[in-house]
């Protein structure tokens, strides 16, 4: 009986580790150790050329400028924030905002052409977890990271750090955000195509932007937070509502730990000694914490 005790709270203790690791887990940025780093002054925009382009609604994208201001341009004359971000200009904007380099902030480049250097495998992962039917395999992949960029005017926050990543696969192409910190705001984010039509994400422009890490724009079990993807080769009509962003469906423990079913009711915890386990695991981190 004290045994069976012992594992009914263990496995609440288990459980309540899982909630625990969702309520705080958020994707991991592509690797950039080895990227590129860019030499950044206020309102300062960097060339990169895209040995292969992006497909971007009718045209293809040979040449962007990188922007410390959270944001790529194809028009190598739009500097400052506000005239990039103008509705007449293309731009993508993973968290786009005035911003203020210092000597911590730093932003990088690398690009990755199949089959040499074959992009992350995130890149596939996260575009066919937002759009599961394309059956998506990049051939190329252009990964820009702001690492702890400030806004201007205000220290009071620590920095962002997000990632844009531009993939294609030859006929369909996307541009995934992916958000470690986001910590002041307001920012713009999304995608502007210069004639009208945009894609812009709900609510960057308030608090709700700190919680980027934590939301996607698809809110399916299994999707990796702190992720957006938006496809940005189709040539209908963009809006005019905005992109909404949520937290994940939460998956059952089966579907998280038992490799089975996403829409299983069944626990996992199949024995005593795994939930034991989990549960010490859950002391540890409590531990941690306080």
């Amino acid at each position: 009986m004290k045994v069976m005790k012992a594992c009914k709270s263990t496995r609440l203790a288990s459980v309540s580790f899982v909630l625990l690791l969702a309520r705080y887990a958020h994707a991991a940025l592509y690797d950039h150790s080895s990227a590129t780093v860019i030499s950044i002054n206020d309102d300062t925009l960097t060339p990169l050329n895209l040995p292969v382009p992006i497909k971007f609604r009718d045209m293809d994208i040979n040449n962007i400028y990188i922007s410390d201001n959270g944001l790529v341009t194809t028009d190598a004359t739009k500097e400052t924030f506000a005239d990039a971000i103008k509705t007449n200009s293309i731009w993508i904007a993973p968290f786009g905002g005035d911003v203020a380099p210092d000597v911590n902030s730093k932003i990088k480049h690398a690009t990755y052409l199949a089959p040499g250097t074959p992009p992350p495998s995130g890149v596939n992962v996260h575009v066919n977890q937002v759009y599961p039917d394309v059956n998506f395999s990049p051939t190329s992949a252009y990964v820009i990271t702001w690492e702890n960029v400030d806004m201007i005017g205000d220290s009071s926050f620590t920095g962002n750090t997000f990632q844009l990543t531009l993939t294609t696969d030859g006929t369909k192409s996307y541009a995934i955000f992916l958000y470690d910190v986001i910590s002041w705001y307001p920012g713009v984010t999304g995608v502007n195509a210069g004639d009208g039509n945009v894609q812009r994400v709900c609510n960057t422009d308030t608090a709700a932007a700190q919680q980027l890490p934590q939301k996607t724009n698809i809110a399916a079990c299994g999707v990796d937070p702190g992720v957006v993807v938006l496809r940005i080769d189709q040539t209908g009509i963009w809006g005019p509502d905005c992109v909404t962003v949520s937290q994940p469906e939460a998956c059952t423990t089966q579907g998280i730990l038992g490799g089975g079913d996403r829409n299983s009711q069944t626990l996992p915890f199949t024995s005593c000694a795994t939930t034991m386990i989990c549960g010490a695991l859950l002391i540890l981190i409590v531990r941690q914490l306080t």
